[in-house]
């Protein structure tokens, strides 16, 4: 199962091809069939192909098992049911697929071991997939349309884009082209996004660079104090780590154990006595044990080992306690009558 979360809707893709979706329904990403436009727990999106990787947004992404690539969503113009009750589904002119990433209007897909991405990204826009020359075989990407990075040539990393916060390193200029980043070993994953950029290596270890806003560096410093740095430094909690995933301005890593950590400007997790928006790398029991973590602008949700999906969703009352913020959704998700339930 792969559990992830984009703008405002989280994508749930079972091991069987099927796809279910929570949040924001603004685009028909969740239902083609009406004109609910949140859906508080998860319906399956009727009418997909089974797929095999999701990545999700107002226009979700996915790869077929051909390794072909679609998207769907962006229906927010029409009327329900104009398309039928089942999801329109566009087939994009990509072969080879391993890869999928989506953020707001910025789109990457890794093809034929090349990254093409389309959308906005830094000065460019392009409706069709641009080719972007890594110098090795793109693994992983990740950013926005101001700045990305991407995991290439077995562990490598290299990011363009705007350099305002030094995600580009230390005097760099802005760069249409990709600047190589020392991170002192190879990485496995990436997440760039709100001008910080966090990477996971292949020793479990992770690195943060760029903007500091609300402590995203995870050194347990406020802005004021950092207000950004340049260089690739761990956090203030060491490895091993299993995941990383970045969430609207904050991130959340999880080690092999199950044991969840989030930190940054936009962590919705409180903590007894703390005030503003700083937050250092802090333990989530709550969606404990997780073996994935995926957000949105305004929840958290976490995959456990049992297949359980655990929410947590910002901004609830504060004299609520934690426990009291959590949603669990147990799969199957899929019968009528959660459906119906669901669209009420």
């Amino acid at each position: 199962m792969q559990l992830v979360g984009g703008d405002q809707t989280f994508l749930a893709l079972f091991d069987d091809g099927t796809v279910y979706c929570w949040g924001d329904n603004s685009t028909r990403q969740c239902d083609a069939s009406t004109f609910v436009v949140v859906y508080a727990e998860p319906v399956q999106v009727a009418g997909l192909p089974c797929l095999t990787s999701v990545a999700s947004s107002s226009t979700p992404l996915g790869v077929l098992g051909d390794r072909r690539a679609i998207a769907w969503g962006g229906l927010a113009t029409s009327e329900p049911g104009e398309q039928g009750d089942e999801t329109e589904v566009h087939l994009l002119p990509l072969v080879d697929v391993s890869f999928v990433y989506s953020y707001g209007d910025f789109k990457v897909a890794i093809a034929e071991e090349q990254v093409r991405w389309w959308g906005t990204s830094f000065a460019e826009s392009s409706t069709d997939p641009v080719e972007l020359k890594l110098g090795g075989s793109a693994e992983r990407a990740g950013g926005n349309e101001g700045a990305s990075c991407y995991v290439f040539g077995g562990g490598q990393v290299a990011c363009r884009g705007r350099n305002f916060s030094g995600l580009l390193g230390v005097d760099q200029p802005d760069s249409i082209n990709p600047v190589p980043i020392d991170l002192g070993g190879p990485v496995v994953e990436i997440s760039a996004d709100a001008g910080t950029a966090c990477a996971l290596r292949v020793d479990g270890e992770i690195l943060c660079w760029g903007a500091n806003y609300g402590g995203a560096l995870g050194r347990g410093l406020p802005p004021d104090e950092l207000p950004w740095d340049p260089v690739p430094e761990i956090i203030l909690e060491r490895g091993p780590f299993a995941g990383l995933a970045g969430i609207h301005g904050s991130k959340c890593a999880w080690r092999p154990s199950g044991e969840v950590l989030c930190w940054g400007n936009h962590s919705p997790f409180r903590y007894e006595g703390e005030e503003g928006f700083s937050r250092p790398p802090r333990r989530v029991p709550h969606l404990e044990p997780a073996r994935q973590v995926a957000g949105t602008s305004d929840r958290v949700c976490a995959l456990g080992f049992d297949d359980q999906v655990r929410c947590h969703v910002k901004e609830l009352d504060p004299d609520v306690p934690p426990s009291a913020e959590i949603m669990v959704f147990a799969p199957p998700f899929g019968t009528q009558e959660h459906f119906d339930a669901a669209r009420r």
